[in-house]
């Protein structure tokens, strides 16, 4: 099992950052880490999803998904701006 894997088993609760824009991402995701929330879903419906996800890669111990995935394109722009899971309700 990786640390992935069990991050996602271990957690009671997955925080969902679904806004039109994501402002302060790596702020949000550092103060939800601290708080014991280290798995934290993007989503692709807010406009600046990806760079706001790129930003928060800068988290220690943060694990981040995006989701809201639509296409394979999408996928791989998530992957590549470092989306350790995804999350694509019409795949």
């Amino acid at each position: 099992m990786t640390k992935l894997d069990q991050a996602i088993l271990d957690a009671r609760v997955i925080p969902v950052l679904r806004a039109p824009r994501i402002e302060r991402s790596s702020r949000l995701v550092n103060m939800l880490c601290a708080a014991r929330l280290n798995v934290v879903e993007f989503t692709m419906t807010a406009e600046n999803a990806l760079e706001a996800l790129e930003a928060a890669r800068r988290v220690d111990g943060a694990f981040l998904g995006m989701g809201t995935v639509l296409s394979s394109h999408q996928a791989r722009q998530a992957v590549d701006a470092g989306a350790d899971f995804l999350v694509a309700p019409t795949l």
